[in-house]
Parts: C-alpha cells; structure tokens; sequence
C-alpha cells in the first residue's frame, strides 16, 4: 500500500526550464586517493568529460558583451520540448554574474548560432543545484561553430564528500560532489545524498564500504581529521548519462548488508518481510455477527511489520532550538511511501516510555522522510503506523540520510480491526480501521461505504464479504445512527494480503 507524504517545499530551477548535462567517465586514474581529509573534504575525485561539445569559430556579439572566437561550449538540454539544444560556456562568470553563463543555440540547424540565452546554475549545470536558462535573445550577426574534439571537450571532477559521521559513534558517511577544475566550489546534493559509507565488519571501525570500495581510515579525534586510504574506482559508464537537477550522476547503492547485532527488547522478536509495511503475523483472522454499536470492532485479524532492521549510521535532529540523535543499532520500521522524492522507504524508530503509576507502556515514533532539500524529523501519529507524515518547513532536519541494515527486531503485538463507525446523514456507512499495540485502538483511516437499495453496504476485505446492515424500524432507516447488524457472507481468509 503507497500513501502519501507532505510533499514539502520542491527545489525548482530559478529560471526558466530546467538544464542538465550528458558527460561520461574518463579512464584518467582518480586523484586524492590517499591522504587526509576534514569534513567537507572531499576524496577518491574522478575525472568526467562532456559527451558533446562546439567551438566557435568566430567571435560572438549580442550588443551587450562579446563571446571570443575559440570559446568551448558543452551540450546542454532542458526539460522543455520547446527549448532548443544548447551549448553553453561552463566558466564561472564574475561579479553579479558568477552564476549566469553564455549559452547559444542554433533552433534551425543552419550550422551557425543565431541565438544567445542566459544559463543560471549554481554547480555548472552539473546536476546537484537548481539550473535553468532564460532570456532568449537574437544574435546581431549568426556565428559559425564546430564539432570539439574529445581532447576539446570540458572536463570536469566527482568525488566523495565527508558529509556526515565521526568514525566513533556512527560511520563517516559520503556524498556524491561535482566540481569544475580550478574552481574551489563542490557542489552536492547535501543531506538527500549523504548516504555512502559503512563499517564493513562493525566491530572493526578502520574500514569502510565506500560504494562498493574499500576506504581504509584512521580517526583522529583531537583534530577531527582522519587519515583514508581509498582503493578502487568507478566502473566506466555504459554509454553517456544524463542525469535531472538535484539527482546524484550514480544511482545509490543496494542496502547494505553489513552484519549488526539484533537490538534487544524484551517483547516479541520478528523476522522482516519485503515491501510490506504490515503483514499477519499468523493469528487467524476473527469476526463478530450480530448486533453492533457504534466503535465496536467485527473483523480482527494479529499483524507484525514487514519492513524492519537497525540503523547503521547516526540519525542526527539538528532543529532550531534543540538537537536530538538515534544512535547507531535503533531499531526502525519502514512504510513505503510516494511524496516529493517517488517512491521511497521512510524510516520510523519507535520509542517507548514506562510511565509511573502502573500506567501502560506509552509509544512514540520518530520518522525520517525525504523533504525537499533533506531528510526531515517529524513524529508519527499513530506511533506504529501512519499512512501520511506533516511538517513545516522550519522543522527538524537530519545531517544525513538514514542507513538501515534489514533485519528483525522486537515489537509489541498488535491487532488490526476494522470497526463500525456508524452511519452518515446520507445513510452512507463508516468503517473505522485500526490498530492496536496496547495503548487502545488507533484510527488509521476512515473508509465511506454507499448503501444497496435495501440498505445495506457491503466491505470485501482479505478474501472475505461481509455486510453491514441498518436496524429495521421503517424502510431502510436505521434506528439511530450508532446501532446496526452484521452478517458474515464469507469469512476473511488467513492466508489474504494484510489490507487496510
């Protein structure tokens, strides 16, 4: 079941449609291989080059300033089926006009431009930045251009960026960077990706798995710096890669499979399923006939989470007025979701307290969804389930992204009923789903079921029908709107998907 997040605030491109780059990964050996590294450094660079390139031929004049005969312009598409192709110079620009660039277009394939348009991007059009192009302009004269040479083609840096971690309590944890050479900037896409990095063996704290590659590193504490030895490098790419804004040149890794040990609760240990946020957890599914009130439950059926493991990394809430963590080895739960970022996994740390007085064992969940610009800290509600996460844009933000190593871990059993809400003003009946840790049934959604024409509405759930009638005083009227009767027409089945 996917439901939906908030989708927060999306980054947009500042002008006009968003523009990417196609580039492909040299064979040139990666630099800063070994050495020592601060927080933000960044380490094991690549080089990249442009897939496609112009040079023009003579010099370009719009009036305003003049483009030199000679001047490089790399390919640069957008998301706008009425924007041309363009080539753009990747230099910086300077002053106020550090982050525009010179882009040209030829629309017609005449084989000279005839049009100049304003670049704005913050990384190079090098995709962990907003960018777009504007300001489509007439050239006073078409200049001719032609096809770079690969050695002519713009090249450019990727690395990896210690974006998060001391090596102590949590793994150092990387980040994708893209850079031009000689400029001093890296752009990344901060916290959605600060998500490479892991202790190989957790025991052992000198080495990491770094993408797939070893990264040996000793830990200075004192300084905050840490010596690294990084062996390997990235596979060629197949082919050119286009990649959107703010969308990280590789795909993330596959979870990861570092071995941790189960943290220990003293409730019921469970084994994870995929994919399925809730699952039967083996107890038979159990109904009620008869008359029913208002809140009472008449299908009940023992779930479990499906998705669960411990988190492999620190999970840091650095919010405005306080700072609150989830060490390593937390045990979390998973709801796949779809919001500003598609379809994810969310990560929830259930926590609970004992309160005095003989009172019952209270819970509280913490969730780490993807928000617009980086892992968020909001609250669940209900703790142990939710099917939509709220938050506002001052709230609390992680440093990186949740790493979670999939595997079981202790929770409370819980039930999930489907109860009799009673019956709307048009007749219409309301079916409560909810659940139940303990702490009394928890709403999780409201479902509105329209009448036959006797009266009655039918619910199909896991394999089963069953039917919920008014009580008979005059027609099809119910007697008040808290009362009614149900009858089993077939029973849910044991063995059905978990549906709520």
């Amino acid at each position: 079941m996917i439901v939906t997040t908030n989708p927060g605030l999306r980054e947009t491109a500042p002008f006009g449609p968003r523009a990417s780059l196609a580039f492909e990964l040299t064979d040139a050996a990666p630099t800063a291989v070994d050495g020592d590294v601060a927080v933000k450094g960044v380490i094991a660079q690549h080089q990249l080059r442009m897939a496609d390139a112009r040079v023009l031929v003579d010099a370009a004049d719009d009036h305003r300033h003049g483009i030199p005969a000679g001047t490089v312009l790399s390919r640069v598409t957008t998301d706008d089926t009425t924007t041309p192709v363009l080539w753009c110079d990747l230099k910086s620009g300077h002053g106020f006009r550090q982050w525009q660039h010179d882009c040209l277009a030829d629309p017609t394939g005449s084989g000279r431009f005839d049009e100049i348009w304003s670049g704005v991007t913050f990384d190079h059009f090098l995709g962990f930045g907003p960018s777009g192009v504007t300001g489509r302009r007439t050239l006073t004269t078409p200049v001719a251009y032609r096809t770079a040479t690969v050695a002519e083609r713009p090249t450019a840096l990727l690395g990896y960026q210690w974006c998060d971690g001391d090596g102590i309590s949590g793994p150092l944890r990387f980040a994708y960077a893209v850079s031009m050479p000689g400029d001093e900037r890296w752009s990344s896409g901060g916290a959605l990706v600060c998500n490479l990095g892991a202790w190989i063996d957790p025991k052992d704290h000198g080495r990491l798995d770094l993408d797939g590659h070893v990264l040996t590193v000793t830990v200075d504490a004192k300084s905050g710096s840490v010596h690294y030895h990084f062996e390997g490098r990235l596979p060629p790419m197949k082919g050119l890669k286009t990649f959107a804004v703010g969308q990280p040149p590789f795909p993330p890794p596959a979870a990861s499979t570092v071995a941790m040990a189960t943290a220990t609760a003293p409730l019921t240990t469970q084994t994870p399923a995929p994919d399925k946020p809730l699952i039967a957890d083996g107890r038979a599914p159990t109904t009620v006939a008869g008359p029913l009130v208002s809140g009472q439950a008449f299908f009940t059926v023992g779930v479990r989470h499906g998705l669960t493991g411990v988190l492999i990394n620190a999970a840091h809430d650095r919010g405005l007025f306080s700072e609150h963590t989830l060490p390593v080895g937390t045990p979390v739960y998973g709801i796949p979701m779809a919001g500003s970022s598609a379809e994810s996994i969310v990560w929830c740390a259930p926590q609970k307290t004992r309160p005095e007085g003989g009172q019952p064992v209270h819970w509280t969940a913490i969730c780490m969804p993807v928000g617009a610009s980086a892992y968020m800290w909001t609250e669940a509600k209900p703790a142990l389930m939710t099917l939509d996460l709220n938050w506002t844009g001052s709230g609390g933000k992680l440093s990186g992204a949740p790493s979670v190593d999939r595997q079981a871990i202790s929770m409370p059993p819980m039930t999930l009923s489907y109860a009799f809400g009673g019956w709307t003003k048009k007749h219409w009946l309301t079916v409560l789903v909810q659940l139940d840790w303990g702490e009394g049934p928890q709403t999780l959604r409201t479902i509105g079921i329209p009448p036959a024409d006797d009266g009655a509405a039918t619910l199909r759930a896991m394999g089963g029908q069953i039917v919920i009638r008014p009580l008979p005083t005059s027609g099809t009227m119910p007697a008040d709107n808290s009362h009614a009767i149900v009858e089993i027409l077939a029973p849910p089945r044991p063995d059905a998907e978990i549906a709520y």
